[in-house]
């Protein structure tokens, strides 16, 4: 059976389109708050996600971003484009925490741990003591395929050319290199 009432809507709309469409950027724009407090003001209600019922369903909330994330491929990957754009700090971090893990190594560190290792080593490269600045590398002292831990304790700053000599050799060795060459 058909609905005709749908129907006279969904042809009145593609014949409206641009029309209604502006319309409702018009309002949009004289309204700019609105839909936002709207939301906080109302979100128990609103928000099919919320916290409690998400805990309650996890395996459901699995399956709902699963299938969001099929369905819209290219927005996700613009959107996790923009946020490692915007946070490469956070990107490198998360790299070496997952390329640790890859490797069962111990340990985990934050972003905040780097910054805390920069500010100690007051932004000077660990092994040669030059000025890294905003070019910098972060080294593991013990590297993690010699089964070094990928917490903060065993992480240093260093400047690109030291880390890459480093490569994944032991620290005593490089020292002693470094030592030779001088």
């Amino acid at each position: 059976m058909v609905n005709l009432r749908a129907e006279y809507h969904r042809a009145y709309y593609l014949a409206n389109r641009e029309r209604i469409l502006q319309r409702n950027r018009d309002w949009r724009e004289a309204n700019p708050g609105y839909f936002k407090a709207y939301y906080q003001a109302n979100r128990e209600h609103l928000d099919p996600m919320n916290m409690a019922w998400t805990a309650e369903h996890p395996e459901w909330k699995k399956q709902y971003d699963r299938e969001y994330r099929l369905k819209n491929k290219e927005r996700e990957r613009e959107r996790i484009r923009a946020w490692e754009t915007a946070n490469p700090e956070r990107k490198a971090t998360r790299e070496r925490n997952r390329n640790a893990r890859k490797r069962a190594a111990g340990g985990f560190h934050t972003v905040e741990d780097i910054e805390t290792i920069y500010a100690v080593q007051r932004g000077h490269c660990f092994w040669c003591d030059a000025e890294v600045g905003d070019n910098y590398h972060v080294d593991h002292l013990v590297p993690v395929v010699a089964g070094g831990s990928n917490g903060p304790e065993n992480l240093v700053i260093a400047c690109p050319m030291c880390n890459q000599r480093k490569h994944s050799r032991d620290p005593l060795e490089f020292l002693e290199e470094r030592l030779a060459l001088n």
